[in-house]
């Protein structure tokens, strides 16, 4: 019964995580300018918008770190392989202009 909350407290991050960027995306215009009626509605969106980021964050996280005590000797390898393509993103992306490629000086 416990994996059910975890798996469910994934989701609703997961769920979060994901209306956040949409919001965020449907306030755009064609040129890529977020519009809003007033300063204080643009306060209160974007407050909202970083609270559903954040809170689905945390959420997944506090997912992966529950799996990953609960069920540490069947899942280790899953999570040291999810740290692997994380680290691997990061080298990847780090560079806009390279995208990961080693630059060699002569």
């Amino acid at each position: 019964m416990d994996t059910f909350w975890v798996i469910t407290l994934g989701a609703i991050g997961c769920i979060f995580y994901t209306l956040s960027k949409k919001r965020k995306f449907e306030r755009l215009n064609e040129f890529g300018i977020e519009r809003f009626p007033s300063y204080w509605s643009k306060v209160k969106e974007t407050l909202l918008d970083e609270f559903l980021h954040f809170s689905g964050l945390c959420l997944i996280a506090l997912s992966i770190a529950t799996f990953a005590f609960r069920y540490a000797e069947g899942w280790a390898w899953l999570i040291v392989l999810m740290l692997a393509a994380f680290a691997l993103e990061d080298i990847f992306y780090r560079d806009g202009r390279t995208m990961g490629r080693v630059k060699i000086s002569r």
